[in-house]
């Protein structure tokens, strides 16, 4: 689905900036630049995923207005867990200090910064705050002890109205929890519905976050059929966005969407699995006024009216579709972030994969991903060298878990024009390098034994 870049400004500001202290293993600020194309590498347990989560918590949370208010929804369909002690750092040097979590997030100048603390309930508040618009001077701060009369500049800032408009006429102002945010609650007389205002820039980060389009690692259902989702005309996919994939498709077939780029859409999926060689189509049917099913060609190069149910073609269709749908559908400077792209995909498809990924960032998708796979990267690194998205678009994040504290530390790389990026991940070629030299050794002392 083709955005010119000139229409880029009316999708709001880019994510460019992710900053987490105090989740699991980022005891201290993993502080990380976001690209068109970012991606996070690293070992097993390394604490690429907890950069992350605590955005999915927050987009989990948001989504979900039936819950009661407090700072996180735990236990949803992007991230769960049954207590906040589950995700709070424990430092080994500070065990019995307080907890706190702070997430920072910026969006081209746009910055919000949210601090959390234990409570005495032993349960967890939000206690601040703070902001600062683009091209802005202020940083305005909120806390729970703020004065009356900073809530009531605050206030000003954000809603403009004189003394003569009914927002004005308020008997009290207090800082106010709203879910993940600290704002300004104006309490009416007569009134017992006490709303909360927000900077406009919290307001702007706040819809991006909600905006995020998230292929978890754990996708693939199995099933043979779908229920047919109503789909959102404007705003966030709520929950798990692999739930809408059959229904999107369904979407682009009859061409119902509301930029009637349908058809152009589907195609984009279709050339997307001839490039990866998985299948040269992609379709669904309708099974019931409720129901799909979605149905791909019986062999990689079969006719198109010779299709089987999607179950039935093996798990890397399945596994990739997800990650295909949520690239085409993306609009420029939304976040997509998507857990390992590459699970059960054949090492060719692994590395052709990368081209799929320049072309959504070309096209002004902040992409995301993190990887296990050497060839993917090598793919990413390829597509610079060739000229298919500039280097400066990509950056490359490397987590490490310390073995005796535990904790997380990050180093960084942007590709040079030729997509070089030095000895950068070390143990990605080490391995592989690695296994080959193992593997040469025991041939070569397996031929000189049986020539003895």
């Amino acid at each position: 689905m083709a955005v010119h870049p000139s229409n880029w400004h009316l999708y709001g500001p880019a994510i460019t900036r992710i900053a987490v202290t105090g989740f699991k293993s980022l005891a201290t600020k993993a502080d990380v630049e976001i690209r068109p194309l970012t991606v996070l590498a690293g070992a097993n347990s390394s604490g690429k995923s907890s950069l992350m989560q605590p955005l999915l918590l927050m987009k989990q949370t948001f989504d979900n207005e039936r819950i009661p208010p407090g700072p996180f929804w735990l236990s949803g369909e992007l991230a769960e867990y049954t207590s906040a002690d589950q995700f709070l750092t424990i430092d080994p040097h500070l065990r019995d200090g307080p907890k706190r979590l702070t997430i920072e997030l910026e969006a081209e100048g746009n910055w919000v910064e949210l601090s959390f603390g234990r409570t005495s309930e032993s349960g967890l508040a939000v206690v601040g705050t703070a902001s600062r618009e683009a091209g802005g001077e202020r940083t305005w701060k909120l806390s729970r002890d703020t004065a009356p009369g900073v809530l009531e500049e605050i206030l000003s800032s954000v809603s403009g109205r004189t003394a003569n408009e009914p927002l004005s006429r308020y008997t009290e102002l207090l800082p106010g929890p709203d879910r993940c945010l600290l704002g300004v609650a104006v309490r009416f007389a007569d009134d017992p519905i006490i709303p909360i205002f927000h900077r406009p820039e919290v307001v702007r980060i706040r819809n991006k976050v909600q905006d995020i389009l998230y292929v978890s690692g754990l996708r693939g259902t199995y099933d043979r059929e779908f229920y047919l989702h109503g789909l959102p005309s404007a705003g966030p996919f709520p929950g798990d966005f692999e739930d809408y994939v059959p229904s999107i498709l369904e979407a682009w077939k009859n061409d119902s969407t509301q930029t009637g780029l349908g058809h152009e859409s589907l195609n984009a999926v279709r050339e997307a699995l001839q490039l990866l060689e998985l299948a040269s189509d992609v379709q669904t049917r309708k099974l019931s006024e409720s129901q799909i099913e979605v149905r791909v060609p019986r062999t990689l190069k079969g006719d198109s009216k010779d299709l089987v149910n999607i179950a039935d073609v093996g798990l890397a269709v399945e596994q990739i579709l997800p990650s295909l749908v949520a690239l085409t559908l993306a609009h420029p400077n939304q976040l997509v972030y998507i857990e390992q792209p590459e699970l059960h995909l054949h090492p060719r498809a692994q590395w052709r994969l990368a081209r799929f990924l320049a072309q959504a960032s070309n096209r002004g998708v902040r992409l995301v991903i993190e990887t296990h796979s050497s060839l993917l990267l090598r793919g990413i690194l390829t597509e610079i060298a060739e000229s298919r998205i500039a280097n400066d678009n990509v950056i490359l994040h490397w987590f490490e878990r310390d073995t005796e504290t535990g904790l997380s530390t990050i180093r960084r790389a942007v590709p040079d024009s030729a997509g070089r990026v030095g000895d950068w991940p070390e143990d990605f070629s080490d391995v592989e390098l690695e296994s080959d030299n193992q593997y040469l050794d025991a041939v070569e002392k397996k031929l000189y034994a049986e020539a003895k």
